[in-house]
């Protein structure tokens, strides 16, 4: 994708299978929580300032969720797309009873805004690499 500076463009992106395993044998509520930090592209050395796109320009959509063999049926779990936080929040919502292994394939949406700068150069502009944005998404199960 070419950044045009001019207006909000999306990239998109599947992952490969996740599987979610509930192997407490209780069939108690579970929850699969994200948080997101801030995409950042450390600070290069002939652009020295960190440049910053927010966590809450990440959609993450988890997709069906389907029971595997042997697991109790999917239904009651929930996984709507959810916006990012830097602040933990429910991605995957299972009430009771809900034991086994389950499977999903989510899909990433990141919103880059018009102004969005592209990363910093890690050395002399033009002829280095650039410090790419990153961030980390934090996964808890509860």
């Amino acid at each position: 994708m070419t950044l045009n500076g001019t207006s909000t463009q999306t990239s998109t992106g599947t992952s490969t299978a996740w599987s979610l395993t509930d192997a407490r044998g209780t069939g108690a509520a579970w929850t699969v929580s994200a948080s997101a930090t801030d995409f950042t592209s450390a600070a290069g050395t002939a652009e020295t300032v960190v440049r910053t796109i927010t966590a809450p320009n990440l959609t993450i959509t988890p997709g069906t969720v389907t029971a595997a063999a042997g697991a109790d049926p999917a239904t009651g779990i929930t996984a709507p797309a959810l916006v990012m936080s830097t602040t933990s929040q429910a991605l995957i919502s299972a009430t009771g009873p809900h034991k086994g292994t389950y499977n999903v394939t989510p899909s990433f949406s990141l919103s880059i805004p018009a102004n969005a700068y592209r990363s910093n150069y890690a050395g002399v502009v033009g002829s280095s690499a650039l410090n790419p944005y990153t961030s980390t998404i934090t996964y808890t199960i509860a």
